[in-house]
């Protein structure tokens, strides 16, 4: 029997070809994400009477109906941005600052309204100010430090079509201010996505994020490469910034 041709498969060639693999499908979803952004140009087009053979607004109200929704679809679009570049850092090994961390969730996860999201993989963890035990819901922040925090995800609410998506940032179990986000579905999902800046006090405090979602959702990949949701933490140095 002749030896089989089998590539040689080291740690670091699969390492790369999984890297490969995850580029490939971020290029894929950005030329989806392209046409829907060039679809809803086409939109604005028509409805202003600059798109040739389109049928304009007739009146202002239809116009601004136009308007909100090719926002909203912009919005979305924003959001899974967001979680692609999480992927993205991960798979060219950007560099990210000492005590800082990438946590995001893999596999699909059913999560009922206002229960916790948890977090499978552990990609990135710098230093020791943030510690997460894969599986968990609980991101763990050092007491006295400022963090910049920046969540998204990709999900698909129960309810169906009618639904939006909804989460929000959890310190202590007390929803932390403008963290919440919430997104209709484009073309099936639906992409959440906020910042934050907090302080943490005198003590150590755990971080969540929690599923907000009318009747609860399923958060799922644009693609079985890439994550459904990401945490990307950063503590500042309040002097230098980061």
């Amino acid at each position: 029997m002749s030896d089989s041709n089998m590539p040689n498969l080291t740690p670091n060639s699969i390492h790369l070809q999984q890297d490969e693999d995850i580029l490939l499908t971020i290029a894929q979803e950005e030329l989806e994400l392209a046409e829907i952004i060039n679809e809803q140009g086409e939109l604005i087009q028509q409805a202003v009477g600059t798109l040739p053979g389109g049928t304009p607004a007739s009146t202002i109200s239809d116009l601004l109906v136009v308007n909100t929704g090719v926002q909203q679809t912009i919005d979305e679009v924003t959001d899974t941005e967001v979680l692609l570049l999480c992927d993205l850092d991960v798979a060219l090994g950007v560099d990210l600052p000492a005590n800082s961390a990438i946590i995001t969730n893999l596999a699909d996860i059913v999560v009922a309204e206002n229960g916790l999201i948890s977090l499978d993989t552990n990609r990135i963890i710098n230093g020791t100010d943030i510690s997460h035990t894969p599986g968990s819901t609980d991101v763990i922040l050092a007491a006295n430090r400022t963090y910049r925090i920046i969540y998204s995800a990709n999900g698909i609410p129960t309810l169906g079509t009618t639904a939006e998506v909804c989460t929000a940032l959890l310190l202590d179990n007390i929803e932390i201010p403008h963290s919440q986000d919430c997104s209709i579905l484009v073309a099936g999902d639906a992409g959440v996505a906020a910042a934050v800046t907090i302080r943490t006090g005198a003590v150590a405090q755990t971080l969540q994020i929690v599923n907000q979602t009318v009747g609860g959702a399923t958060f799922t990949a644009l693609a079985p490469e890439l994550s459904n949701v990401c945490l990307r933490i950063v503590e500042i140095d309040v002097c230098q910034g980061y």
